[in-house]
């Protein structure tokens, strides 16, 4: 019996322990680990454990690669063990033209400083660009087994055909977004309608972006509309660019995506059949649609029932910010954390009130609100005293993002005195701007001196009694102003 005894003792000891596992076994497990925050969950349970998520699993599961990065790419061709590990890819074209507009500064692996860079896109110059290989990125597409999260930042789509159809042969894509660069003001166009054909045959795809200028008569924009009716049964996220003209008929607000949560709709100029779409779609939790002030649609009553993030740029009309926060049919109020308001919207009049006092009338009642989105476009005095009852209405607002940059003088006062109407605020966002430390710094100082709990303006954070900015990491792509 005594021996019998020790042998269970044994095989419970080995049993008990992850890291007592086969590596093969392991590393099988750990692929499965969707997130990176899984991953240094279970790092920080184990020594030994730490050490083989930390130096691979972990580092190279998420990763941002310059298209020009031949050093990174052949040590992922030489290496399929690591490569098989990435499960999010971001690939960035860099800007090589010599002309006015954006530029890549960073190293790329090709030895020259961020500071030589940055000295060569002030003069307008870059030394001896160096080409995308795009041979090699199709070689290293082979060994990318693994992948999830597709994001392409290019100039030309069409391109990188080929890269696309071997990961779409090699791995298991849920995610891809293709955000084609045109370039400064839109002067380089590319065609990419070859490219969106390849993914017709990727199956099950949850999440799907595509940002570049289309327009409703191009082929491309068929083309989309095709894949996106094919990617329609399991589609749970989707964000779209389109620029296009007043439309009586959108084909792409007749496709129907049962399960669609998260819908991003940008730069639309019209459309009659948007609220058709919402509520075919009671799901949707996130909306976002980005338009001119000119554009009115209807919005059914039943639509957006479950909406907890809503963003409606630039809509001048106070009707659909009002039925956003009014009680639904059946008595419940949508629960919103999230919530944009275009200010010049609540200035006008709402049958015969006043659609400010009607909108806040009725957000006194949304208890669940946290983020607050403040759209003014004058970005003066006038629209910015709008602020201060809408604040006074959620008071429960954890986080106040500004569409424009935060204005100066007296208009930077009233949204002081506005924001200190919330006593949860600890952090207020806007546009990255043109502005240096000082001014960020001042105007952290002006905000933080009636907000008590603010502890953070953009990259300005507060120290003590006073405030600094602390870059957390170094910006991808660099505005350079000539």
């Amino acid at each position: 019996m005594y021996i019998h005894q020790r042998i269970d003792d044994q095989l419970v000891k080995c049993q008990t322990g992850i890291q007592h596992l086969p590596v093969e076994i392991l590393e099988h497990v750990l692929s499965h680990l969707p997130h990176p925050a899984d991953l240094l969950a279970l790092a920080l349970t184990n020594r030994a454990l730490g050490d083989l998520i930390l130096n691979s699993h972990l580092y190279w599961h998420s990763i941002s690669v310059p298209s020009q990065n031949h050093a990174l790419l052949n040590q992922l061709c030489a290496n399929r063990r690591i490569s098989g590990l990435v499960k999010r890819l971001v690939v960035t074209d860099t800007w090589t033209t010599t002309g006015r507009g954006y530029r890549l500064c960073s190293d790329c692996g090709h030895g020259v400083s961020w500071d030589a860079q940055l000295e060569f896109s002030f003069h307008g110059v870059v030394e001896n660009p160096v080409e995308i290989d795009y041979a090699l990125w199709a070689k290293c597409a082979l060994g990318l087994a693994g992948l999830r999260t597709l994001v392409l930042h290019v100039r030309d789509v069409g391109r990188w055909k080929t890269f696309l159809d071997i990961v779409r042969r090699t791995s298991a894509l849920q995610s891809i977004a293709m955000q084609q660069y045109l370039g400064f003001m839109y002067r380089f166009r590319a065609h990419a309608k070859e490219a969106i054909s390849v993914l017709d045959d990727i199956p099950e795809v949850e999440e799907f972006d595509w940002y570049s200028a289309l327009s409703q008569s191009t082929d491309l924009f068929r083309a989309l509309t095709s894949l996106l009716l094919r990617l329609a049964p399991t589609l749970r996220s989707l964000k779209l660019n389109i620029s296009q003209e007043d439309t009586s008929s959108t084909s792409l607000w007749h496709l129907r995506f049962p399960q669609l949560q998260s819908c991003q709709v940008l730069n639309v100029h019209g459309s009659i059949h948007i609220g058709t779409f919402l509520a075919a779609h009671p799901g949707l939790e996130r909306f976002h649609f980005h338009t001119s002030s000119g554009l009115q649609f209807d919005f059914p009553e039943e639509a957006l029932t479950n909406a907890r993030d809503v963003d409606l740029r630039y809509y001048g009309y106070p009707e659909l910010f009002i039925r956003l926060v009014q009680h639904l049919p059946d008595g419940r109020r949508r629960p919103l954390e999230s919530l944009a308001v275009c200010a010049q919207a609540l200035g006008r009049r709402y049958g015969e009130k006043d659609a400010l006092s009607a909108f806040c009338a009725e957000l006194k009642e949304v208890k669940t609100l946290r983020t607050l989105t403040w759209i003014d476009l004058s970005n003066g005095i006038s629209g910015s005293r709008y602020l201060v009852p809408v604040a006074s209405a959620c008071p429960g607002v954890e986080e106040v993002v500004f569409a424009w940059n935060l204005p100066a003088g007296n208009a930077l006062t009233i949204i002081a005195d506005a924001l200190s109407l919330l006593p949860n605020l600890t952090r207020v966002r806007c546009p990255a701007s043109s502005l240096v430390p000082y001014e960020l710094t001042t105007q952290a100082e002006v905000l933080g001196r009636v907000c008590r709990r603010l502890e953070r303006v953009n990259d300005c954070v507060r120290d003590g009694e006073g405030w600094r900015v602390r870059k957390e990491a170094r910006a991808f792509w660099e505005r350079v102003t000539l």
